[in-house]
C-alpha cells in the first residue's frame, strides 16, 4: 500500500465529505503517501452496488445499509439529528417545542432522509419536509445560508458543532426520543483481497 499510485474514488453521501473527508486524506496520506482520493457524491443509493463492481466508486460511506449480497458494509459512524439555526434568530433561542417547530420554514439538502421507527419522530420529518423552503444541493452550503436566513435546518450534531466553530449558527436538541442513526462503509466483496484498497 505504501508504493501505490493508485487514485482512491470514495463516494460520501449528504455531506460530500464535509466531516469525514479531512480523516480520511489523513489516513490515506499516512497509509499510501503517493496515492490520490477523490471524494464523490452519491446521486442516488441505488446505483452504489453498480458503481462498486465497475470499480467506478472504491467505498461508499452512506447512511443506509445497501442490501446487497456483494456488498461489505462496517458501521463507521454514529450520529444524532439537531435543530440548528442562526445566532439571534428571532424565535428559537433554546430547545424548540413541537408546536415551535411546526411553525418554522426549513433549509434542506438534497435528497437528505432522516429515518426513525419512532412515530412523533417520523410525523415531524414528514411537516418538516412539507415546510422546506429552501433546498441545496451539499451540505457544506448550509452554515453560510442559515446565518443570512431565519430559517431552521436539521442536521446530525456532529455535523453543527463542527460549522459552530467557524460559523455563527447554534445548535439545539429537537423534543423527540430519536434512534441513534449509522453511516456504513460499503465495498465490493469482490475487491476485498485488493491490497491497495
Amino acid at each position: 500500500a505504501k508504493s501505490t499510485r493508485r487514485t482512491f474514488t470514495i463516494a460520501i453521501a449528504y455531506g460530500s465529505g464535509y466531516l469525514l473527508g479531512g480523516a480520511i486524506f489523513k489516513r490515506l496520506e499516512a497509509e499510501a503517501p503517493n496515492s490520490r482520493m477523490i471524494i464523490s457524491h452519491v446521486d442516488a443509493l441505488t446505483d452504489i452496488p453498480r458503481l462498486l463492481r465497475e470499480q467506478k466508486v472504491d467505498i461508499a460511506i452512506t447512511k443506509s445499509n445497501i442490501v446487497d449480497p456483494m456488498l461489505e458494509i462496517e458501521f463507521c459512524l454514529e450520529f444524532k439529528i439537531a435543530v440548528a439555526v442562526r445566532k439571534g434568530h428571532p424565535r428559537i433561542t433554546q430547545d424548540p417545542t413541537v408546536e415551535e417547530l411546526h411553525r418554522e420554514k426549513y433549509l434542506w439538502v438534497h435528497d437528505s432522509t432522516h429515518e426513525s421507527e419512532v412515530p412523533e419522530f417520523q410525523d415531524f420529518i414528514r411537516k418538516a419536509e412539507e415546510a422546506i423552503q429552501l433546498e441545496v444541493p451539499s451540505v457544506s452550503t448550509v452554515p453560510v445560508l442559515l446565518s443570512q436566513t431565519d430559517l431552521v435546518a436539521l442536521m446530525p450534531w456532529s455535523f453543527i458543532e463542527r460549522m459552530k466553530d467557524c460559523y455563527p449558527i447554534e445548535a439545539y436538541q429537537l423534543p423527540f426520543q430519536q434512534l441513534t442513526n449509522h453511516s456504513v462503509l460499503t465495498w465490493h466483496r469482490s475487491f476485498s483481497q485488493d491490497p491497495a484498497l
